[in-house]
C-alpha cells in the first residue's frame, strides 16, 4: 500500500478527526490491520482485543492512549515492509 492510500485509510478510521487513533478507533484499526494480513477471514473479539493492545503498545509512544498518524505509519512500514514504500511509489508484486 502506498503512503497516500495508508493515510487515507487512517483518516477514515479517525472518526472524530482528532489526528489520533484513540478509544474505539483503536479496535477498528486493529481489525483493519488483522484483516489486511488475513484476507477473507473474520476476526474474533478476542483476537481484535489482542491486536489492539499490541498495536497500542507499539505505537503509543507518548503513553496517552492514542496513536498519531506518523507513528502508525512507522509501525506499519516496520511490520509490513513489502507492502509499504516510503518513496511514495506503488509496490509492484512479483
Amino acid at each position: 500500500m502506498n503512503p497516500n492510500r495508508l493515510i487515507e485509510c487512517l483518516k477514515e478510521i479517525d472518526i472524530d478527526h482528532s489526528g489520533e487513533i484513540d478509544g474505539d478507533e483503536i479496535y477498528v484499526l486493529a481489525e483493519w490491520v488483522w484483516c489486511s494480513f488475513n484476507p477473507g477471514k473474520e476476526i474474533t473479539s478476542a483476537v481484535q482485543e489482542k491486536q489492539a493492545s499490541k498495536i497500542l503498545a507499539a505505537c503509543d509512544l507518548s503513553g496517552n492512549g492514542g496513536i498519531d498518524l506518523p507513528d502508525f505509519i512507522k509501525y506499519y512500514e516496520k511490520v509490513n515492509p513489502n507492502r509499504y514504500h516510503s518513496k511514495h511509489e506503488p509496490h509492484e508484486y512479483a
